[in-house]
């Protein structure tokens, strides 16, 4: 919903959301993106698809441990943390 009204809709951007966004929404004005009702709800919604997956690979590895489930996991948090921290403050400015 942010993202109709960002100046990347339907190019490409730092966060990977635009191509998608442009296939389920119109494009929404410009001029609404910082009054975007959604942009509020946006982080939880980063922190829920950040936390969850995070969450669930501890869970299993405590379970049992494996290299390739750490490895996913270390790969999964640098991916997360330089996608909501780093990028998505760059783009979304």
């Amino acid at each position: 919903m942010v993202c109709t009204n960002c100046y990347y809709y339907a190019k490409w951007c730092s966060t990977g959301w635009e191509k998608l966004s442009c296939a389920f929404f119109k494009k929404g004005k410009i001029e609404n993106f910082k009054t975007s009702t959604c942009i509020k709800i946006a982080p939880f919604t980063y922190g829920l698809l950040t936390l969850v997956p995070i969450t669930l690979l501890i869970i299993s590895l405590i379970q049992q441990y494996s290299a390739f489930k750490f490895t996913v996991l270390a790969l999964f948090l640098s991916v997360s943390v330089y996608s909501d921290a780093i990028s998505r403050k760059k783009a979304c400015a």
